[in-house]
């Protein structure tokens, strides 16, 4: 296998995990910031899910940049 090759691969890799996390993001998003009919003591969820989406969206910017980084090879 060639470096080119191995390049690509782990950029294809990469990609499916951003889109992996955007769908992750979103879902976490879509349940804690959408009211539903909800017990009173949970309406509070978005606020449990602040650090676990912000470490979420670092993941991604991370995993985004490395995938910018190897375009150039």
């Amino acid at each position: 296998m060639s470096i080119s090759s191995e390049i690509d691969e782990y950029r294809v890799l990469l990609s499916q995990v951003v889109d992996q996390l955007d769908s992750i993001i979103y879902e976490i998003e879509d349940y804690t910031l959408n009211p539903r009919s909800r017990l009173k003591e949970y309406h509070d969820l978005k606020f449990d899910a602040i650090p676990i989406l912000r470490k979420l969206k670092d993941a991604r910017k991370y995993a985004k940049h490395s995938y910018d980084h190897y375009e150039s090879h």
